[in-house]
Order: C-alpha cells, then structure tokens, then sequence
C-alpha cells in the first residue's frame, strides 16, 4: 500500500487520454490528486477516447515479457522491472480489449486465472528468474490467439525495436544483457 508520486504534463496526459492511451485512462481514473482546484482529473477522464482495439497493446507486452525470459537476467533490476511492465501491459491491454482495463493486481488474477499471480506482482521486486520465466509460459498458454506470431530472439528483438517506445527499449536492455553474456564481461553500476 506504499504511495507514488508523479508530475505529468497536462498537455500530454490529455493527449494520451484522446488517443486512448490505458496510462492516462489509469491516471484519471484512479489518480488521486494532491491539488486539483480546476478539476484536471475529470477533464482528464471526459478526454479519454477508448481505441477500437488493444490487440496491439496486449501482443508487444506478451513479446517484451517472452523476450525478457529468454535469458536468464540473474541480479539485473531494471530487466526484472521491464518483464514486469511487459506483463501488466499484457493483462491491462488484455482487459481493456474485453471491455473495461482493470489495474489491480488481484483482479488481473481473477480474470486471468492465472494463479499467484497478484503475489508475483506484488513481489515483483525480489521475484527469481524462473518464477517469472514460468509466468511467462502460463501468460502464452492464458492468452493463446493473442501470442502469435511465434517470435523469438533476434527476430523479436527487431520486432520490439520497430514497435518503437518502450519496448524497443526492452529489447535493446535484453540485447546489451545477451551481449555482456557472450562476451563475459561484467558490467558495474
């Protein structure tokens, strides 16, 4: 139950809101304002335009998560933290697809049937590899017509890196880590 603190640009989360972006929908959503004398949050909520379909959304999650547990990660955080992103992404996008986005970790489980899910999630931080590896599996298995088609490794590197934004962004994470691994390097934070 920790509390998190962001400063967006209103002009961006209204714009996200129109193109239906599910970030800016959560926003308005389920954003608690500190300081909102002109009602920000609910102009926020008026400007969401639900897209026609997050078929999109929930296939580059599904991909950043199976790219991300190719290879095992080992102490690495910020790649645990973006198979997570990848995950949610998923299931979000997923849940919006069926008709209304649900960002609770344990409504997530309830509809996925994916069980221990929410406490994955909640210990998202310290989850092994292996654990999130078979979260992975059983997230292809829960969502089948949604992970085609069958990318793996390079090719779906290239395709996370076309999709541009953040995913690229986990693809180049997950290159640099199979690089640092080939190459038997260590690298220091």
């Amino acid at each position: 139950m920790g509390v998190s603190l962001h400063n967006y640009p209103r002009a961006w989360l209204l714009e996200q809101a129109k193109r239906g972006d599910l970030f800016a929908y959560h926003v308005g959503h389920e954003g608690i304002a500190l300081r909102d004398g002109d009602g920000f949050l609910l102009d926020l909520r008026k400007a969401f335009s639900r897209r026609a379909s997050y078929t999109a959304d929930v296939r580059v999650g599904l991909f950043v998560a199976r790219l991300l547990a190719e290879t095992d990660w080992g102490a690495d955080a910020s790649l645990r933290r973006r198979f997570f992103w990848g995950v949610r992404t998923c299931l979000i996008s997923w849940t919006a697809e069926e008709g209304s986005p649900i960002f609770s970790a344990r409504m997530l489980e309830s509809s996925t049937a994916i069980d221990g899910l929410a406490d994955l999630i909640g210990r998202r931080a310290t989850a092994s590899f292996e654990e999130c590896r078979t979260l992975s599996e059983r997230l292809e298995r829960a969502l089948p017509d949604l992970a085609l088609p069958r990318l793996t490794g390079d090719a779906l590197r290239g395709f996370l890196t076309k999709v541009g934004g953040y995913a690229a962004e986990c693809a180049y994470a997950s290159d640099k880590r199979v690089w640092e691994d080939q190459a038997e390097v260590a690298v220091y934070a």
